[in-house]
């Protein structure tokens, strides 16, 4: 029929999507991630548009998002850098959640610092996956995955000076936390 075309269609590209996202993945590892592209934005819409693009993306897996987006001032970031990082930890939580999962994302002004959450309600980790979890080829749970996911997150929050912390329950769910230098 028509719709099982569409349907196998659709994960063929999904699946075509995976393999060049572990491609690029493993390149920029390789490469070092390049160089970063730091400019001055105004945070609040930034991440708006970042939210977006995420939600967008995890929609597709029936994941809803729920926003509480609170900072508007100014971040000294390379946008494109950090929508990778914060797509990397919102595809993960997606993958804890399996279907039909929520995530959040938030964002607040922590004295000098942007704090940006993404908490999920997936499956959540034991102690000694959150004390692994940014080592390279580390994976959790993962049926494919280069275990570079988290690798480069943290590789692109130290770039930013930034701070990233992890709260996680089994059963309950995750919290990434970032922490991000404020400009004043």
């Amino acid at each position: 029929t028509e719709n099982a075309v569409t349907e196998f269609l659709d994960d063929m590209v999904q699946e075509i999507d995976r393999f060049l996202s572990m491609t690029q993945e493993i390149l920029d590892y390789s490469r070092g991630l390049s160089v970063m592209n730091i400019q001055v934005v105004n945070f609040g819409e930034t991440m708006e548009s970042m939210a977006t693009y995420i939600e967008r993306e995890v929609s597709r897996r029936n994941i809803e998002v729920e926003r509480d987006l609170r900072f508007s001032g100014n971040l000294k970031i390379d946008p494109d850098k950090l929508l990778r990082a914060f797509f990397n930890v919102a595809v993960n939580a997606a993958d804890a959640m399996g279907k039909d999962g929520l995530l959040r994302i938030s964002s607040r002004r922590m004295e000098n610092m942007a704090v940006v959450e993404f908490a999920d309600n997936g499956c959540g980790m034991p102690d000694e996956v959150k004390t692994k979890i940014f080592e390279p080829f580390f994976t959790y749970k993962k049926r494919y995955g280069t275990g570079l996911g988290m690798a480069i997150v943290k590789k692109i929050i130290d770039d930013h000076q930034g701070t990233i912390e992890i709260e996680s329950k089994i059963g309950v769910g995750t919290t990434v936390k970032f922490l991000l230098p404020a400009v004043e």
